[in-house]
């Protein structure tokens, strides 16, 4: 019983840190905006550098490239990943659209290889110059809360992570991660 209650207390305390640490800090010198027009940051060609955490104790790494567009008719941002991994590939379309009723962004994530999921239900939203998109889900570990979090460290410098917060207080942090570094001359343009 005591254990199980040392170890509800520190996966909440590191919950309370990771979820407020970071995000009370100053935003980043080249922070994304508000609004439908907040995320015209990350529109061009990317090179992308990512992990998966496939245990709590190891990742994987892979490589890349993201292409980020406005759909044909202007109101969904699509980012069209492809990230080679050493016996897999994470490929699919991350699909955001602005709704203004509810100030926040609608996210989907289409993936592309057979055997991945899809997540439909993601809000996005902006706090401290960064953007944050939670999801639910559940995998082997249980059913948990997901927070990615986008932040751009420059016009041409991008870092994402995903932590997962289980229903049992286990916080994985880094379950995806990206640093995406823009192509040259792929940058919006005003």
């Amino acid at each position: 019983m005591a254990r199980t209650r040392t170890r509800w207390a520190a996966g909440w305390m590191l919950t309370l840190c990771a979820l407020s640490g970071p995000l009370a800090a100053d935003p980043p010198a080249s922070s994304l905006g508000e609004g439908p027009q907040g995320l015209n940051l990350l529109v061009g060609s990317w090179r992308v550098e990512a992990q998966i955490r496939n245990s709590p104790i190891s990742t994987l790494a892979g490589e890349g490239t993201m292409e980020v567009a406005w759909s044909e008719a202007g109101d969904v941002l699509e980012a069209d990943m492809r990230i080679a991994f050493e016996r897999f590939a994470v490929n699919g379309v991350t699909r955001r659209s602005w709704d203004a009723a509810s100030q926040r962004w609608k996210v989907s994530w289409h993936p592309t290889e057979a055997g991945q999921s899809e997540v439909l239900d993601i809000d996005g939203a902006y706090l401290a110059g960064r953007f944050l998109e939670i999801d639910t889900g559940r995998d082997d570990y249980g059913a948990y809360i997901g927070r990615l979090v986008i932040e751009a460290r420059s016009a041409d410098h991008l870092v994402v992570r995903k932590d997962r917060l289980y229903d049992d207080g286990t916080l994985l942090p880094e379950t995806w991660s990206y640093q995406a570094f823009r192509v040259e001359d792929s940058a919006p343009q005003e």
